[in-house]
């Protein structure tokens, strides 16, 4: 079955980037049926191949440092900060999330939540000075 998918729509179902789909395409990894606009025509199959690849490495292990001194100061954060941080970072025992999915919870853009993820990121480093 073929169905027409843009570069948001691959990325979120591989759970990557935007720019890691049109990497896939450039390389071959990808192949482009064909194209409308902005989206491109992709064979269903060929996602499900990069989807079973994918899956097969484990996520990175967060350093135990790390993890204890984010939670350590969670606190210091606003909610949004704090769940963005949870959440990224997958604290609650949960697997961590990327910013696109992270955003679509939280009904924001991935910029914002890129953005409100950096700055809790600078308060806590700045909490350790």
């Amino acid at each position: 079955m073929k169905q027409i998918i843009d570069t948001t729509e691959a990325a979120e179902i591989l759970n990557v980037t935007r720019s890691r789909i049109h990497q896939y395409i450039k390389d071959g990894r990808l192949p482009v049926l064909g194209r409308i606009g902005q989206s491109y025509i992709l064979d269903e199959k060929d996602i499900d191949k990069i989807k079973v690849k994918k899956t097969g490495r484990p996520q990175k292990e967060i350093p135990p440092k790390l993890k204890k001194r984010l939670e350590e100061n969670l606190s210091y954060l606003t909610s949004t900060e704090k769940e963005i941080i949870v959440l990224r970072f997958g604290l609650g025992g949960e697997p961590r999330k990327t910013l696109v999915k992270i955003g679509k919870l939280k009904d924001m853009t991935r910029q914002a939540v890129h953005s409100i993820f950096k700055r809790a990121l600078r308060k806590i480093k700045n909490l350790e000075n």
